[in-house]
C-alpha cells in the first residue's frame, strides 16, 4: 500500500493513494475498504513472479516489476526495490485510524524502527528515502461499515 501526504476535508494527511497484492480475496478486500480513497480505483492485482517481498532477520525486501501508478497526481513508481533495515529494541505498539467508507482499522504490532533505501535500478538511483517500521508480528483487524 502507497500512500501520499495530500491535503483532505479534514487537513494535510496521509492518504492511501494505491494498492498491488498477489492475492486476489485480498486486493478486493482493499477494493471494498477504501471507498472514497484515492486507492479505491488504484487497487491492482498482480502475479507472483511481478511482487516479491522476502523477509530474513530484521531486514524485509520488496521488489516489483509493473509501474504504479500514484492517483490522484500523474506519478508513477517505477519497477523498483525498498529495503528496510530494522535497527534498536523490539518495541510494541497499536494503531487505530478509520477509512472515508467508514471500516475501522486496528493494528498491534511488535516490531523495529527501520531505515529505508530505496533502489530504483533503472536510473541506478539508490538512496534514503525515509524512516519506517518492519513489524515481526502484526495482528490487523479490521471491522467493516
Amino acid at each position: 500500500m502507497v500512500f501520499l501526504w495530500l491535503e483532505t476535508p479534514k487537513g494535510n494527511a496521509y492518504v492511501s493513494v494505491a494498492f498491488v497484492g498477489d492475492n486476489l480475496r485480498h486486493v478486493e478486500f482493499v477494493k471494498k475498504i477504501s471507498i472514497n480513497t484515492p486507492a479505491e480505483h488504484n487497487t491492482h492485482f498482480v502475479e507472483k513472479e511481478k511482487l516479491q517481498v522476502q523477509v530474513q532477520g530484521n531486514s524485509m525486501f520488496a521488489g516489483w516489476t509493473k509501474p504504479i501508478p500514484l492517483f490522484p497526481s500523474s506519478r508513477v513508481l517505477p519497477p523498483s526495490c525498498i529495503m528496510f533495515e530494522g535497527y534498536g529494541p523490539l518495541t510494541t505498539g497499536v494503531a487505530e485510524f478509520r477509512y472515508p467508507s467508514g471500516a475501522r482499522f486496528m493494528a498491534e504490532s511488535n516490531g523495529y524502527d527501520a531505515f529505508v533505501t530505496f533502489f530504483h535500478p533503472a536510473s541506478k538511483y539508490s538512496g534514503p528515502g525515509t524512516d519506517g517500521r518492519v513489524h515481526k508480528d502484526l495482528v490487523t483487524t479490521v471491522y467493516p461499515k
